[in-house]
């Protein structure tokens, strides 16, 4: 990934070692340079490219993850309310009223809501809801786990280990 970025400022500057198909040198279509920048240009964004592709940056990206769980939560307001199509702000609302209780407590919790408007659920609905609750559960499961669990594992032992130091000690030096 870091070669990736860095490929994308080098085409730009006329470099093309690191280019891929996509690139026109490559293919031997189109002119090659046709959108280069101008060397100037060039060198101020270079420290933005260096810093998109500094490691640390990357390593939040290792797990196959997204960085911000909030992509999850809009996720589910435009599955209920999408944001192709119009609509007034009484129906945004409950969109994400009902995304909010599905995010929090899951698809099974929308049957408070069915006790407090005094309406009854059926044996179909309490099923549904717990198989869509069960899919999402399923779904959660992300490939690099493991991996993200034992790292937060040996920082928590690190942790511990600096608390357990004798010389350390908050506001000591």
């Amino acid at each position: 990934m870091k070669r990736a970025v860095m490929a994308i400022w080098k085409h730009r500057a006329k470099d093309h070692s690191d280019c891929e198909d996509w690139c026109p040198s490559k293919s031997g279509q189109g002119n090659k340079d046709q959108h280069a920048l101008p060397k100037f240009v060039c060198d101020e964004i270079k420290p933005i490219f260096e810093a998109l592709s500094a490691d640390k940056l990357l390593e939040k990206c290792a797990h196959g993850g997204t960085q911000n769980t909030n992509e999850s939560f809009h996720n589910m307001i435009w599955e209920r309310c999408p944001k192709t199509t119009f609509v007034g702000r009484r129906r945004l609302e409950l969109a994400v009223h009902d995304a909010t209780i599905s995010f929090n407590e899951g698809e099974l919790a929308r049957l408070t809501i069915f006790e407090v408007l005094k309406l009854s659920a059926g044996r179909y609905l309490k099923v549904g809801l717990n198989l869509l609750d069960q899919k999402r559960l399923k779904n959660a499961y992300v490939p690099g786990q493991n991996r993200t669990l034992k790292a937060r594992r040996t920082r928590a032992q690190q942790s511990k280990a600096q608390q357990n130091d004798q010389n350390y000690s908050s506001g000591k030096y």
